[in-house]
């Protein structure tokens, strides 16, 4: 209604063309100095036959070819692997470019491209100290590996600037068993200090922190479905935001989030949210918040960012990103 072009019609004729050359890279999302799989395959329903000249280019942010290479085949009919490359990935980060080229008779017959993204893990670290409160040791490896100056959570009364991150628990009452510490850390934020908690149950989780109870829902919706989105943020410096989550956050949304009427009365500033389709377009609920409790702030985040740290670079990114705007008053 608003007389915009719809790109998923673009992008559906483009793959269901009769010569169609199609690229898999595999993971999408990888880790500068790594390397990622690309497989090429091509599509040719009859339009193509006899021997045609294949190159394969992949290219860095900055225009550098990182890997090329070049080779004759005999096209046949219907589906036919191309290719199958180990790209070796330099240090440089930022989208990738991977595009695959079938000529015949000196003539470009077929041409796809497609981006994919690479982080490097070592930029973006916090810079000075802040503390852990991770009694199921879900993420203490990965502090770890990662050389970051942390340390066990312990309560420090009076004005307060410490950032303190507590990791993802598993067990669904397992807060109940760490009461005295947040009990602790809620009075740490009252006086200032700044809270991080990665996915959890937030339901007994807030009621002893905040005495708020915090109810879920579904993240995946329906028939209708779930639009995840992304505020422009400091959290999510160097990715995709200002946007609806695409391919970038495949292994992250959150499948669980936090009901709109049960945040309401903290005055949220929400990062990412939900929109939902239905026959209600007010209905919304949240995947990450900012509230403020007294002279600190709380961050609440149900993306599963613990259990693919290490795993997914955008998933490091993220905490990162919290632990630099937690350091950052």
């Amino acid at each position: 209604i608003f007389r915009n072009k719809k790109l998923v019609h673009h992008t559906l004729k483009e793959v269901t063309e009769p010569l169609y050359v199609v690229l898999h890279v595999n993971p999408r999302t990888t880790y500068a100095g790594d390397s990622t799989q690309v497989d090429v395959t091509l599509v040719n329903e009859g339009v193509l036959e006899g021997v045609c000249e294949f190159s394969f280019k992949v290219t860095t942010p900055s225009g550098q070819v990182a890997h090329e290479e070049q080779k004759s085949l005999v096209a046949r009919g219907w589906v036919q692997p191309l290719d199958s490359v180990t790209v070796a990935l330099p240090e440089e980060e930022g989208y990738y470019h991977a595009t695959a080229t079938l000529t015949k008779d000196g003539k470009k017959v077929a041409e796809t491209t497609q981006t994919f993204l690479v982080l490097n893990s070592e930029s973006h670290l916090p810079a000075g100290a802040f503390t852990v409160l991770d009694p199921e040791n879900n993420i203490n490896s990965w502090l770890n590996k990662m050389k970051l100056n942390w340390g066990d959570f312990q309560f420090t009364d009076g004005p307060n600037s410490a950032t303190v991150l507590v990791a993802n628990m598993k067990h669904p009452s397992g807060y109940y068993d760490i009461y005295d510490k947040l009990r602790q850390l809620s009075q740490m934020v009252q006086n200032g200090a700044t809270a991080i908690f990665l996915e959890g149950n937030f339901n007994e989780l807030m009621y002893l922190f905040l005495r708020f109870v915090i109810g879920h829902t579904d993240g995946r919706g329906g028939l209708g479905g779930n639009f995840h989105y992304v505020k422009s943020h400091p959290v999510f410096e160097g990715l995709p935001s200002g946007c609806l989550m695409d391919w970038e956050y495949a292994n992250v949304w959150a499948r669980e989030t936090m009901k709109e009427t049960c945040i309401a009365n903290l005055n949220p500033e929400i990062i990412v949210g939900i929109v939902a389709a239905g026959t209600d377009p007010s209905t919304w609920h949240t995947d990450m918040l900012v509230t403020r409790q007294g002279k600190g702030r709380v961050l609440l985040s149900k993306l599963e960012l613990g259990s693919n740290l290490g795993q997914d670079p955008v998933a490091d990114r993220i905490v990162l990103n919290m632990l630099r705007w937690g350091k950052n008053s």
